[in-house]
C-alpha cells in the first residue's frame, strides 16, 4: 500500500494537475480569503474534500491536503485565465465548470455553492476594461 499511493498520485496528477502546474504553480505568498476545503474535478480526476480554496483580487489558489500534495504543487490561477464558465446539471445537483485558458488547458468543475463564493471575484475581474 505504501508503494501504491505515490504511484497513484503520480498517475492522477498527469491527467490534469500537471498541465496547470506547468503554467500556474504558486510562486508568491497568497493571503487571500479562505473559502474552505472543497471538492473539485480537474479534467477527469476527482478531488473529494481534499483541496483548500482561497481567493483574492488576482485569482484563486488550489492547495491539496498534505497527503495528496506529492506531484500536486499549489496552484495560483489568475481570474484572467478563466476563459469561460458553463453549467452542468446532474442527479447530484448543479455544478459550474471553469474553463482555464484558450485553447482550454483544463476544466475545473466545482459545486454551485462553491462557485457562488468565488463569483464576485470572477465578475469583478472580467468586467470590460479589467484584466490583461
Amino acid at each position: 500500500m505504501v508503494v501504491i499511493a505515490p504511484i497513484a498520485s503520480f498517475a492522477l496528477s498527469r491527467l490534469g494537475w500537471t498541465k496547470l502546474a506547468g503554467k500556474y504553480t504558486c510562486d508568491r505568498p497568497f493571503e487571500g480569503v479562505r473559502i474552505g476545503i472543497i471538492s473539485a474535478t480537474i479534467n477527469a480526476v476527482g478531488y473529494s474534500n481534499c483541496l483548500t480554496l482561497r481567493c483574492d483580487d488576482y485569482g484563486f489558489q488550489l492547495k491539496p491536503m498534505l497527503v495528496f500534495s506529492m506531484f500536486h504543487p499549489t496552484l495560483c490561477i489568475p481570474w484572467t485565465a478563466v476563459s469561460g464558465v458553463t453549467e452542468s446539471k446532474s442527479f447530484f445537483g448543479s455544478q459550474r465548470v471553469l474553463q482555464i485558458d484558450h485553447p482550454i488547458l483544463a476544466k475545473i468543475q466545482i459545486s454551485q455553492s462553491t462557485f457562488s463564493k468565488i463569483a464576485p471575484y470572477l465578475k469583478a475581474n472580467n468586467e470590460p476594461g479589467r484584466g490583461s
